[in-house]
């Protein structure tokens, strides 16, 4: 078997917890919903961070480069370790990368967004 371009990740479509952090980003950034229409995500290689590659309308190309930040928030892993998770766009300002890092470097234990199952 070949292997696959440095650039090609495995897309799949969000999962339930991540398409409502992807959705409550995109409400922060001002980005319209419609851009989760097709969207598939990767994981990236990340140590288990939960940080993802986006592919709008499930299409992506090693040509695409991260331009800023859309939005980003802070919450609590059921370890009580700090995650920090942001928004990526591209230069057409098109879903980018979802960038979850949880300060310690271990594996995330859980996604959510502010509000849902704090203790």
């Amino acid at each position: 078997m070949d292997k696959p371009p440095s650039w090609e990740y495995y897309f799949h479509p969000p999962t339930e917890a991540e398409w409502r952090q992807l959705e409550f980003l995109c409400q922060l950034a001002g980005v319209p919903s419609d851009a989760l229409d097709e969207l598939a995500v990767a994981d990236m290689n990340d140590g288990g961070m939960g940080s993802l590659r986006l592919a709008p309308s499930g299409v992506d190309t090693p040509a695409r480069r991260m331009s800023r930040q859309g939005a980003e928030f802070e919450y609590a892993d059921d370890d009580g370790v700090l995650v920090q998770v942001s928004l990526n766009l591209d230069e057409q300002g098109q879903l980018f990368e979802l960038d979850s890092w949880k300060v310690d470097f271990k594996p995330l234990i859980n996604r959510r967004v502010p509000g849902e199952g704090e203790r």
